[in-house]
């Protein structure tokens, strides 16, 4: 069949059956117009808002991430030691050079630190514990604090949890 044979089928058709065949095929066309490139073109937006708000909340998240750390390292945190040993130097050091006295330091299974101080300054004990909870990266956990024999000095009984720990 060559096209003169199909050009003169179409001339020999009744003239609303060439509408009824062109709207056919302008209805064909759009439709695979659609199929071909409207729809993939709309996945690929609802894919793309999809992705949008998962990398939002990531961008979010690495955000809050950064200004912990930046918050983290203006505040000059110093590493303590792991084991033991160390960690009792590093007590004892750090409470003498506040002028405290320890009267009893002990490790637990669960990894806390149980430190007693004994007849303490107010301010001096303080000052301490604040420079321990900001600069060593410290949490008290439990706190114990009553009045000593001299009615300005204070017990304290201290649980720390160490950095490593939470």
């Amino acid at each position: 069949m060559s096209v003169g044979d199909i050009l003169d089928n179409w001339r020999n058709r009744p003239r609303h059956e060439q509408w009824i065949l062109g709207l056919l095929a302008i209805s064909s066309a759009l439709l695979l117009i659609f199929i071909l490139l409207i729809k993939p073109v709309g996945s690929y937006y609802q894919d793309a808002e999809r992705n949008l708000e998962s990398a939002r909340a990531e961008a979010l998240a690495v955000s809050a991430a950064l200004r912990e750390v930046s918050r983290l390292q203006s505040r000059d945190i110093t590493v303590l030691p792991e084991e033991p040993g160390g960690l009792k130097q590093f007590f004892s050091n750090s409470a003498s050079s506040a002028k405290l006295k320890l009267s009893d330091l002990s490790f637990n299974r669960t990894g806390f630190v149980v430190l007693s101080v004994s007849e303490a300054e107010p301010y001096a004990a303080f000052q301490w514990l604040n420079q321990l909870i900001s600069r060593h990266d410290l949490l008290v956990s439990q706190a114990t604090i009553d009045v000593g024999e001299k009615k300005s000095l204070l017990n304290m009984e201290l649980v720390f949890e160490l950095p490593g720990q939470r």
